[in-house]
């Protein structure tokens, strides 16, 4: 089964429940470690991590549990450069340039900035890089090299957390979370944007005298 085609879904089907087997297909066809990992182990070159934000930050936390250690981070942000973040350099994109050979590089950012960031390096007529789009921030290990495993390990709670939904936009949001977290396929994400004037509001409904407070997970 591919997710990718089987749910790029109208809203209707994103409502109902996810069927047990997709969590058995994924189990049966992923493998446990992530492809980053992979990418890393066939380079010896030097590892550089960019840009040198929140997210690089918990991707290199989690490189080093997997045994990998990186040797900079680099960023665009003069601010930045000669900082030490995790005991690791901040690089100048001029500083790197000028041994880029010695280096591969991994780009872990915001999808709105990766794209602009691989072009960038593109432009110094560097290609060894590589994107990684997992999300890293709030995730342990077995969450982000095999998602699969642990949802199939807990169907049981999915159906009891999804029965305890009493509106069609709510579980159409815990599907496509879940379809998201399997593919890394950031489509799925857009399916639950919504504006800020429409949150909670077409399901709750205030009065003048109401206070709603969102007070997270």
């Amino acid at each position: 089964m591919s997710i990718n085609k089987e749910y790029q879904i109208n809203f209707n089907k994103s409502s109902e429940l996810l069927p047990e087997s997709i969590f058995q297909t994924y189990t049966k066809n992923v493998e446990n470690e992530n492809s980053v990992i992979e990418f890393c182990k066939k380079h010896n070159k030097q590892l550089v991590v960019m840009p040198s934000g929140q997210k690089a930050i918990y991707f290199e936390k989690y490189l080093k549990q997997h045994g990998i250690n990186i040797a900079y981070f680099m960023d665009n942000n003069s601010e930045k450069h000669g900082v030490l973040l995790n005991n690791i350099k901040v690089l100048s994109f001029d500083e790197f340039s000028k041994n880029k050979k010695d280096f591969t590089v991994i780009i872990c950012t915001n999808p709105d900035v990766e794209n602009a960031l691989g072009q960038q390096l593109k432009n110094e007529q560097f290609d060894n890089y590589y994107i990684e789009k997992n999300d890293f921030i709030g995730y342990n290990n077995i969450e982000i090299d095999n998602p699969s495993l642990i949802l199939h390990q807990n169907y049981d709670r999915y159906i009891n957390l999804f029965n305890n939904l009493n509106d069609n936009i709510s579980k159409h949001t815990l599907n496509n979370r879940i379809l998201y977290l399997l593919t890394q396929d950031r489509s799925f994400l857009e399916k639950i944007k919504m504006e800020e004037t429409q949150q909670y509001f077409d399901i709750i409904h205030t009065t003048k005298d109401d206070c709603f407070v969102d007070c997270g997970a």
